[in-house]
C-alpha cells in the first residue's frame, strides 16, 4: 500500500473509480458517504461498493467477494483498519 498523498480536488479519486473493477469495494477516507456516492453515481459506477474505513474493522465484509479493493487515496487507515484490509484481500476473486 503506497502512501503518497496528493493533493485532494486534483481528480485523483474520479481516476481511481473510473479505473476500478466492476464491482469493487472502493474504501472512502472517511465516514462521509455521501459525496462518493454521488460521485459514483455522476461516473456511471454505481456498481462500486463504497464504504467507510471503519468498514475494515467489522466482520460483516469477511467472506464477501471482491473483484478488486480501492482504497481512496486520501486514506489514513489506523493499525486494525490496515489488518482488515489485508484479511479483506484473501477474498479478492
Amino acid at each position: 500500500m503506497s502512501h503518497v498523498q496528493l493533493r485532494r480536488g486534483d481528480g485523483t479519486t474520479t481516476l481511481q473509480m473510473t479505473d476500478a473493477a466492476e464491482g469493487a469495494l472502493f474504501i472512502w477516507c472517511n465516514g462521509h458517504l455521501d459525496y462518493p456516492r454521488q460521485l459514483a453515481r455522476k461516473l456511471g459506477r454505481t456498481d462500486l461498493k463504497i464504504y467507510s474505513p471503519s468498514a475494515l474493522e467489522n466482520h460483516f465484509l469477511a467472506g464477501l467477494r471482491f473483484p478488486a479493493i480501492v482504497l481512496d487515496h486520501a486514506c489514513d487507515l489506523t493499525a486494525d483498519q490496515i489488518y482488515g484490509f489485508n484479511r479483506l484481500l484473501t477474498f479478492v476473486r
